[in-house]
């Protein structure tokens, strides 16, 4: 994903499962229901807007891996810790 600053928020573009576009919006922690939002690219009404946790079928497993990790990392008590891979 490629992710980027828009005021107090971090954007990225996403492409759903079924190929639409859309954009994953970060503006708060995990324990925010709405604090990772998923934004259909073809309009920017509030209807076309999702919580992460209710868009989850339309993602892809990695997608939504990157999105949970980016938003404990941004939004987070504290930093991911570095895995202890040999």
């Amino acid at each position: 994903m490629d992710w980027s600053r828009q005021g107090g928020a971090v954007v990225s573009p996403a492409r759903l499962i079924d190929g639409r576009a859309a954009r994953v919006v970060l503006v708060a922690n995990r324990t925010n229901p709405k604090g990772a939002m998923i934004v259909l690219a073809d309009s920017a009404t509030a209807q076309n807007a999702f919580p992460l946790s209710s868009a989850l079928d339309s993602i892809h497993p990695n997608d939504a891996v990157d999105i949970l990790c980016m938003q404990e990392r941004i939004f987070g008590p504290t930093a991911l810790e570095a895995p202890d891979v040999p």
